[in-house]
């Protein structure tokens, strides 16, 4: 590795989500624990919603990326959300990644969507051609592995559930280290909506 790729951060920038304790996200948890063989299970510790995928960038682009991080305009108090339903993209047909919606004051959380695209742009970051749509992932199939059909009929059939609710209250900037156990998320910086 050389110096300049030593200096590099794979980063992202998301709203933490809080694990919801009640019983059918519980039994969400559980089933896709019984189903490690062909999953990799998101930890609860690292759920987020994704606001952009920036990739790896160098300490330089990111200190200054942090500085206009700062002034961002953010809500004055925290933005209630719920977690309903799941889903797969590309579908259950054909699986890649399972998530669960997130259901919130969709004006509140696209503006700052993009606000964060706005910021990104200034650095350097091509903007988003999709429309932006709340998820939160919860696994991703491991490469090369079939998806056991009772597993497809589990998602089919919670595909409305209601999962729990709670608040984002910060935003962050993340550097995600890849390990053979998955991605680790370190913060790099927060605000909290106040």
């Amino acid at each position: 590795m050389t110096r300049e790729e030593d200096r590099r951060h794979r980063v992202f920038i998301a709203l933490p989500v809080q694990f919801p304790a009640t019983d059918e996200f519980v039994m969400l948890a559980k089933t896709l624990e019984k189903n490690v063989r062909s999953l990799k299970v998101v930890s609860s510790e690292q759920y987020h919603i994704t606001l952009k995928f920036l990739g790896h960038i160098d300490d330089e682009k990111l200190s200054s990326m942090k500085g206009d991080f700062d002034a961002i305009p953010l809500p004055s108090s925290p933005l209630p959300y719920r977690i309903k339903g799941t889903g797969a993209f590309p579908g259950l047909k054909n699986p890649s990644v399972f998530w669960c919606g997130i259901e919130t004051d969709i004006h509140s959380i696209r503006k700052i969507h993009n606000d964060v695209e706005t910021l990104s742009e200034k650095h350097g970051f091509a903007r988003e051609k999709r429309g932006f749509t709340p998820h939160l992932t919860i696994a991703r199939i491991k490469h090369k592995s079939s998806v056991p059909h009772d597993l497809i009929d589990f998602f089919q059939k919670h595909g409305s559930t209601h999962y729990g609710e709670s608040a984002f209250n910060h935003i962050s900037i993340y550097e995600s280290s890849l390990t053979p156990r998955g991605p680790v998320y370190g913060t790099i910086a927060a605000r909290e909506f106040r």
